[in-house]
C-alpha cells in the first residue's frame, strides 16, 4: 500500500496496528513477503538487512538498504538509530524493514564486547536494543508509517507441547518479552505449498497477536502489501483469500 497521498492524520489511522513483528522459523517467507513487492512499493522501502544476504534478486529496487555494519565503530548503534529516524521522517518512505532481529542482536553483542568489558557489555547490548526498539515505536507513531521487524521463533518441531514459542535472543533481559513491544505479531507459515499469514490469539503455542476485533486471521498471501490490506482494512478475508 502507497502512502504518499495521504496526509498524516489519514497515515496515523492508517498504521495503527504497527509496528509488526513477524516470527516464524527460518526459511518460511519472512523476508521474501517483501521481495515480493511491486515496483512502485520497494521504491518507498526502506531496508535494514542485518543478516547480509539478498532480500530479492534486485535490491537495489528498494528505496535504499543499510547493511554491511561495522562492530569496531564505538558509534554503530548511534547511526543505525538516526538512520532509522531519518527513514521514517523522509517523506519518500512509507514502509521500513529490520531484518532480523535476531541477528541485529547477535550484531550488537558483538558491538558491546567491542568496546566494553564485563558486566558494561550486557548493559550496552540491552540498551542498544532497546533503543532501536523505542526508536521504531516513536517514529511509528509520529510519522504513520508501515513499520517491520523479522524474527526467528523455535521451531514447532520438537517444542514442549502446550507452551508458548517466543522470539528468540541472547540474554535475560529480553527472553519472552520482545513481543510486547509491538501492536501486531504475526507467523509467516508454508501450509500446502503456499505462504500464509498467520495469526491467533486463541493460539497458546505461539505469541501472536492482533487487535483486529476477531483476534485471527489466516490467509494466502503474494506480498507483504496483503498484510497491509488487511490491517488497514482495505481487504477482508474469505476461505483464506483476500477479497
Amino acid at each position: 500500500m502507497l502512502l504518499d497521498k495521504q496526509d498524516l492524520t489519514a497515515r496515523k489511522k492508517l498504521t495503527s496496528h504497527y509496528p509488526v513483528l513477524l516470527a516464524s522459523e527460518t526459511g518460511s517467507g519472512k523476508s521474501f513477503a517483501f521481495a515480493q513487492l511491486d515496483t512502485a512499493n520497494k521504491k518507498r522501502t526502506v531496508v535494514f538487512n542485518f543478516d547480509n544476504k539478498a532480500i530479492s534478486e534486485d535490491d537495489s529496487e528498494f528505496l535504499h538498504t543499510y547493511h554491511g555494519y561495522d562492530v569496531t565503530d564505538a558509534e554503530m548503534v548511534d547511526k543505525i538509530e538516526k538512520a532509522i529516524m531519518k527513514s521514517f521522517a523522509s517523506d519518500k518512505v512509507d514502509r521500513i524493514l529490520v531484518d532480523t532481529f535476531t541477528l541485529m542482536t547477535k550484531l550488537f553483542n558483538r558491538w558491546a564486547a567491542e568496546h566494553f568489558t564485563g558486566y558494561d557489555i550486557w548493559n550496552a547490548y540491552n540498551n542498544s536494543i532497546t533503543r532501536i526498539i523505542e526508536a521504531l515505536k516513536t517514529c511509528t507513531l509520529t510519522y504513520g508509517k508501515f513499520s517491520y521487524v523479522t524474527a526467528h521463533y523455535p521451531p514447532r518441531l520438537g517444542h514442549a507441547a502446550n507452551s508458548k514459542r517466543y522470539v528468540t535472543t541472547k540474554g535475560k533481559e529480553h527472553t519472552n518479552v520482545v513481543e510486547e513491544s509491538f501492536s501486531t505479531v504475526v507467523e509467516t507459515i508454508m501450509e500446502d505449498r503456499q505462504f500464509k499469514f498467520l495469526c491467533d490469539v486463541f493460539d497458546e503455542s505461539n505469541t501472536t497477536k492482533t487487535k483486529l476485533v476477531e483476534g485471527h486471521f489466516k490467509f494466502v498471501r503474494t506480498s507483504i502489501a496483503d498484510l497491509e490490506d488487511v490491517l488497514t482494512k482495505s481487504k477482508s478475508i474469505v476461505d483464506e483469500k483476500l477479497v
